[in-house]
Order: structure tokens, then sequence, then C-alpha cells
């Protein structure tokens, strides 16, 4: 799946934070709020990120970045568009 899709889906399922939403499935226990799963996303970064440089894993978790995505764009108030956001940055 590309950036592209990802974006798409994310546009598509989401309009504000959802605890139940499937794009926060990385994680086992669902965070109530998006300030809760901001402190699940957060520390989990700072456990992968290291591993990755060592070289114990190859790549940063795709599920991990979805959440990170729906959590950024879709815990504000207002409705975001990620595909314009993101083809800006990596497009």
């Amino acid at each position: 799946m590309g950036y592209k899709s990802i974006v798409y889906e994310l546009d598509r399922m989401c309009k504000k934070f959802n605890c139940e939403s499937e794009l926060l499935d990385y994680f086992d226990e669902r965070s109530k709020t998006d300030r809760e799963c901001y402190n699940k996303i957060l520390p989990e970064v700072q456990r992968i990120v290291p591993l990755i440089r060592n070289g114990e894993i190859k790549k940063f978790p795709i599920k991990l970045l979805i959440a990170i995505m729906y959590w950024k764009l879709y815990s504000q108030i207002f409705t975001s568009h990620a595909y314009v956001l993101l083809t800006w940055r990596f497009g």
C-alpha cells in the first residue's frame, strides 16, 4: 500500500478522533481520548527508532505510522486533508 492509498483511506474513514478506529490497530488496548493515544504513540516511537538505527528491525512499522498519521491529522477539531499535507511533504 503506497502513501497515496493510505492517505485516501485516512480521508475516507476519518472525520475526527475515534478511539475505535481500525487505523489504531497497532495498539492492542484502545485509547479513550486523543491524548491517551498520543501518550501511547510517543513511547512506542522512542522504543522503535533505536531498534531501526541498531539494525534490529529494518522498517518502521506501517501500522504505527498509520496510527501516528491518524492521531495527528484527525485528533484536531477541524477536518484535515491528509493527501494535501503528505503530498506537499513527500510528493
